[in-house]
């Protein structure tokens, strides 16, 4: 596995994963809340994705092995998820790059999409997207799994943020997963410090104009039994993107390319390659 450090606008290293075909076209991978590249796992040590793809994985500001700044503002505003997605974009040369955001994730492409434009992208795979509020009704999108434990998780009390990352992570899984790969996200989603954990969950989502606009490839992959971001998203999400693909799940729930890889991975590379043929 190959490594990069790519400095943000505002001078953060962020942590970038690399593996599969330096020659091939590349797949850029963003994960949840809390987690870090490591979520990607069976998919960056996929022989097939290997194969055929250049494979990055990037570790979002606060994240893993990239910086983490201090100060609301760091991860509240949208502009600065943007900015690190762009210059991880430029820095390693990822023309036609197919985008793939899981939960929050999906988030911080909306945000690059929003200021940079689909000039740079093949593709776009969003899985389980946290990309919707309703002011007043955050139950029409998310579900117990996510409502139940995000103020826990946002504690400075280690035990009780322990408890409530734990039952987050329990949540977003309906078929069984290794053990090794939980205690990974575990451990990674308590490497995440509490204050930006709470910024986060305090940036707008507002993206509906973003998504009638849109002209890339879309496909919109969601776990039917997914109690963290309600399969609602991405039904809602498939009415409003133009060309997007809806890929159900029935059987998994918040990880689809955790609790079906083989799938999950089939899927996308097809995805990928059709995109970057098309585009």
């Amino acid at each position: 596995m190959k490594e990069h450090y790519i400095e943000s606008p505002d001078g953060l290293r962020l942590h970038v994963a690399e593996a599969g075909r330096p020659d091939a076209p590349p797949i850029l991978f963003l994960h949840g809340w809390s987690q870090s590249w490591l979520a990607w796992s069976m998919q960056m040590e996929d022989a097939r994705l290997s194969a055929h793809f250049r494979l990055l994985a990037v570790d979002l500001r606060g994240h893993g092995q990239s910086d983490a700044p201090r100060g609301a503002d760091q991860y509240q505003a949208n502009a600065p998820w943007a900015k690190d997605v762009h210059a991880i974009i430029q820095a390693l040369d990822l023309d036609g790059v197919t985008l793939v955001g899981w939960s929050y994730g999906g988030s911080v492409i909306c945000d690059y999409l929003r200021q940079f434009g689909t000039g740079a992208i093949s593709g776009i795979n969003l899985v389980a997207p946290a990309v919707l509020f309703t002011k007043g009704a955050p139950g029409r999108w998310y579900g117990p799994g996510l409502l139940d434990n995000a103020a826990g998780g946002r504690s400075q009390d280690m035990h009780e943020a322990i408890e409530a990352m734990r039952g987050l992570l329990h949540a977003c899984f309906a078929r069984p997963v290794a053990q090794g790969y939980f205690e990974t996200q575990l451990a990674a989603s308590m490497l995440v410090r509490p204050d930006v954990r709470g910024a986060m969950v305090r940036k707008e989502l507002a993206y509906e104009p973003l998504f009638a606009s849109l002209d890339s490839p879309v496909l919109l992959t969601h776990g039917a039994k997914d109690q963290v971001v309600l399969p609602a998203v991405s039904r809602a999400l498939a009415e409003m993107i133009p060309h997007a693909r809806l890929s159900g799940y029935p059987d998994t729930g918040h990880c689809p390319h955790a609790e079906d890889p083989h799938r999950f991975n089939r899927e996308l590379a097809a995805f990928a390659a059709k995109a970057r043929r098309e585009g």
